[in-house]
Parts: structure tokens; C-alpha cells; sequence
């Protein structure tokens, strides 16, 4: 059975975005210093890389053998309801595939801390067959939306995520973005000229730096 979307108060209905800011999620806290150990021990790479970007790096953060892992989705879905509990979001979404299981995480978390977040994701090209839609999930036009992502470099593919989000579903608001690394790339300073909320739970020289 299909589950109905049912918009809020007409108040909401214009789509204005959540004053509250993020939750600050503390360095000591166990749960994220726990985090934290699983992505240094699973996802950190030293050697030669080429990034999304086109940038060669000499680290990569492989952050899918965290996000698939059943006690780091766990971590991450906590950490970010968390984080996202002040904006009273209606929906959680990313773009395919990196964000896929933390789309998941945290609305399943969210949803226990007493949020109940709808999830969608977002194709980087529609498929030749079904809807052939990019934007896949439980969405509506009136929703205020935060979209995850597991490493920020310089956001090229969220913005892409964003600007076909948008083409869709013109009247949604992106009121944030989280996510679980910031590689200190220039990612930041796009959300901020969009006037996009960014946070980040790690910074990449935390993570580097064992």
C-alpha cells in the first residue's frame, strides 16, 4: 500500500525554511568518538587518488564500507537525527548511491527520536524504463528538506542533486545539508553563497590525523 502524504498546517505550505539551526553534535561524544574510530579503521585509504572533482588526493575516504556497515549506519543515523531534530524536516533525501543508505539510517532514527521523516533519493540520469523520474520517494511540493551526503569536496554533485531536485519539485525547500566528512574543499563556501545550512560531523584533518 502506498502511504499518503498529508501536507501540514497552510501555514507551511509555502515552503518557507526552518529558522532552527542544526543541533551541535559534541567532539567527546561517545557515539560520535565511536563514529569516528569505524571511519578511520574502514573508510580512510592512503595512496594515490583521483577524485569525483578531477583533483588528485593523496587519502581517500571510502565512506561506503562505514554507511553499509551495521553498527556505523547505526552511528550515523543517530548522529544525524540529532543533528537535524531542530529543523522539524519533513523529508531526508541524497543523491545515489553514497547518501542511499544514510537516507535510510536517519529516518529510521529520526523517526524514534520522534520525527517522522518521509526518504527520497536522486538519480544522476533517469533510467529508460518505469517513471524515469530522478527524484524516487516519499516527496511533496510543500516539504522542508535536509539532504545527507558522505564526503563534501567541493559539492559539485550535491548542487546537481539540488538544482534537479528543484526542477521537480520547485516550491521544496532545502533547508540544510549534513554530512559525514568535510574534505576543507570549498564545499562550505557553495552552501553558503546558496544560503544552504551546511554542518558536517567530522572535519577531514580530524580524520587523517589518527
Amino acid at each position: 500500500m502506498t502511504a499518503t502524504l498529508t501536507p501540514p498546517s497552510p501555514t507551511l505550505l509555502k515552503g518557507q525554511p526552518s529558522t532552527s539551526p542544526f543541533a551541535t553534535i559534541p567532539s567527546n561524544d561517545t557515539e560520535r568518538l565511536r563514529l569516528l574510530q569505524l571511519i578511520q579503521q574502514h573508510a580512510l585509504k592512503f595512496g594515490t587518488f583521483t577524485l569525483a572533482s578531477g583533483k588528485q588526493s593523496s587519502y581517500y575516504l571510502d565512506c561506503r564500507l562505514v554507511t553499509l556497515l551495521s553498527e556505523g549506519a547505526d552511528l550515523i543515523g543517530r548522529l544525524m537525527a540529532r543533528q537535524l531534530l531542530p529543523t522539524q524536516a519533513d523529508a531526508v533525501g541524497g543523491v545515489v548511491i553514497g547518501a542511499a543508505p544514510m537516507v535510510t539510517a536517519t529516518g529510521l532514527a529520526a523517526t524514534a527520536q520522534g520525527l517522522p521523516l518521509n526518504g527520497f533519493l536522486i538519480r544522476k540520469a533517469t533510467k529508460g524504463h518505469g517513471t524515469q523520474k530522478l527524484v524516487e520517494g516519499h516527496i511533496a511540493a510543500w516539504m522542508r528538506v535536509v539532504l545527507v551526503e558522505d564526503v563534501v569536496t567541493t559539492a559539485g554533485s550535491l548542487v546537481e542533486g539540488i538544482q534537479a531536485l528543484k526542477a521537480e519539485y520547485p516550491s521544496v525547500v532545502v533547508s540544510g545539508v549534513l554530512s559525514l566528512v568535510d574534505r576543507n574543499a570549498g564545499g562550505d563556501q557553495v552552501f553558503q553563497q546558496l544560503g544552504i545550512p551546511y554542518q558536517a560531523l567530522f572535519n577531514v584533518n580530524e580524520v587523517i590525523q589518527k
